[in-house]
């Protein structure tokens, strides 16, 4: 199906996939697990020469994000503007909306959902969100998940990344008729390095057992529990590489400069393409209190890496202890106890890796994902359709 220009009431097409343009609308931080949803989203449509667009609000032009898209041929608005603008910012989107005319525009983040999907609804468009997670946090960070929340009662269809999440947001008053849960889907890679190369790119020495950990610096992902509980492993003594950025970056490495263990961690910073590294690491941790489906758990079964997980969220819904050492949330012993089990076990560690990767065969892949949110597209433009129509209906009632 070529591209074309759509109009804003275009149906969806009958073959199975919504050809009418979907607009996604975020705010991207670092390169995290929402800003892959997205560039993965798009991408994927985009090679089904269906129509698609991304929406970027950013408070720099710089945006490693929106680099990627454009490097992939994703068409790409960048609004710049400063903090707390939201007003003006509904007003640019409006605008964008009645100039495009996307049928359903895609959002993700609480930013997203707080400004993106009311301003879609006042341009008259179908609104999908994703949720990919909360991240609780302090005292601010709430209260903008708690209108979040309160904004998405409001969204066509709202997309879970996991059924715990689902149950979540249920529990907090959306409809569940509107929520679908989609886990997050994985595309095989082809292109990870082998040990010494990768390692080599890392800069870092490919002798002796090496702990991977890719992710944001934020509470929610847990660093400061990997870095305590590199403190507490006893006998063997294996390297942390860090892969990421955030706001925590420094309190985390003052950590373990009190911990006493800076000198066996090194600090990458973002890495492009991080998954081409996994095979540097003897053992990939994902240390989170809280999670949706993290891609980087998907990118790291399909290394082939031997994993060690905090058993929240969509994780344990993913992977059981026949794939990976689970541990509890925020408990350093727990998670120092597992690590030092895999790290001792190479023969039980591989049948886990080997399962893991039996199991990631039968999880959604890129096709099966996209097909998934296809029909939710199409799902949100009946609704939104109706929705227009009870709108019209009660209008001629009072005239």
């Amino acid at each position: 199906m070529g591209r074309r220009p759509t109009s804003a009431v275009e149906r969806p097409t009958g073959d199975g996939h919504c050809g009418t343009l979907i607009c996604h609308y975020l705010a991207p931080g670092s390169f995290g697990g929402l800003e892959h949803v997205v560039l993965n989203l798009a991408t994927a449509r985009l090679a089904r020469d269906l129509p698609v667009s991304v929406y970027a609000v950013v408070d720099s032009s710089a945006s490693p994000v929106v680099e990627a898209l454009r490097a992939a041929r994703v068409p790409v608005e960048v609004h710049v503007i400063g903090p707390r603008q939201y007003l003006r910012e509904r007003r640019a989107f409006v605008d964008h909306c009645h100039l495009h005319r996307p049928r359903v525009v895609h959002t993700h983040g609480s930013h997203g959902d707080m400004v993106g999907l009311w301003a879609a609804r006042a341009a008259g468009c179908a609104t999908v969100s994703t949720v990919h997670g909360f991240t609780r946090g302090g005292v601010k960070n709430r209260v903008y998940e708690w209108m979040q929340r309160r904004s998405l009662r409001h969204a066509d269809r709202v997309v879970a990344v996991s059924g715990a999440l689902r149950d979540e947001l249920v529990g907090c008053g959306i409809e569940e008729a509107r929520v679908r849960v989609i886990r997050n889907g994985w595309r095989h890679r082809d292109d990870h390095l082998g040990r010494e190369p990768a390692c080599a790119e890392l800069g870092v020495a490919a002798a002796g057992p090496r702990i991977g950990w890719v992710g944001r610096f934020s509470s929610e992902k847990g660093p400061d529990v990997m870095v305590h509980a590199l403190a507490r492993l006893g006998g063997v003594q294996p390297s942390l590489s860090f892969i990421g950025d955030g706001r925590e970056v420094r309190t985390t490495q003052a950590l373990a400069k009190r911990l006493s263990v800076s000198d066996r961690i090194t600090w990458h910073g973002q890495v492009g393409a991080p998954w081409r590294l996994f095979k540097a690491f003897d053992l990939f941790v994902l240390s989170s209190r809280t999670e949706g489906t993290p891609m980087v758990l998907m990118e790291a079964l399909d290394a082939g890496v031997p994993l060690v997980c905090t058993a929240v969220g969509g994780v344990a819904e993913v992977i059981d202890d026949s794939m990976a050492a689970l541990a509890p949330p925020d408990d350093p012993d727990a998670l120092a106890a597992a690590i030092h089990a895999v790290l001792n076990d190479p023969e039980g560690a591989s049948r886990r890796t080997e399962r893991a990767r039996q199991v990631l065969e039968g999880l959604l892949n890129m096709d099966r994902w996209t097909d998934a949110h296809d029909a939710v597209y199409q799902e949100a433009v009946a609704a939104s359709v109706a929705r227009n129509q009870r709108r019209s209906d009660r209008r001629g009632t009072y005239t």
